[in-house]
């Protein structure tokens, strides 16, 4: 990363990170309506893996149609496979882990859209996904536990407890 996107990000997190969630709370309702759309006219039971299956294929295009205009040119390919080839056999095993991980996790994702509010359902995740990362985070970088991090993984808790109870509520 070049040191001018750094202090771009630096100089204005909030809205950038106003963009993410943005970003972040849209996508889920963009691909519910994309499964439903399709399942409309379609009647097909493997409707929802092929919408995943074309958003992650879009997105690998777009991934390799930035690497190349970052590079700007045709050597941008080269650049891209020699920085590959850098990850080593652990690396490429790790890579796979994960690309296979994503996939599994878009498949499952879409699969609770389908059947759940995806407002609710996003919500329970991230605060999920918020509490196994602090969790994960202070075991691994060995920060410690501190009062401020067990009172948010507390709400966060709360707050997963609650969106949960909506459902069964009358």
């Amino acid at each position: 990363m070049s040191s001018v996107s750094v202090e771009y990000a630096k100089k204005y997190k909030i809205p950038l990170m106003l963009v993410v969630c943005a970003v972040w709370a849209i996508t889920p309702i963009l691909r519910r309506s994309m499964v439903e759309r399709i399942t409309e006219t379609k009647q097909d039971k493997n409707s929802a893996v092929q919408v995943v299956l074309l958003i992650l294929g879009v997105s690998y295009v777009l991934v390799l149609g930035s690497q190349f205009c970052m590079s700007n040119g045709p050597g941008s390919y080269a650049t891209f496979l020699s920085h590959t080839a850098l990850l080593r056999t652990d690396g490429l095993v790790l890579l796979s882990v994960s690309s296979s991980l994503t996939v599994l996790s878009n498949l499952v994702l879409t699969a609770l859209l389908l059947q759940h509010n995806p407002g609710t359902i996003m919500a329970m995740l991230n605060g999920l996904t918020n509490f196994a990362t602090y969790a994960l985070g202070t075991v691994a970088f060995g920060s410690g536990v501190t009062c401020q991090g067990l009172l948010a993984l507390l709400l966060i808790g709360a707050g997963i407890y609650l969106l949960n109870k909506e459902k069964e509520t009358p």
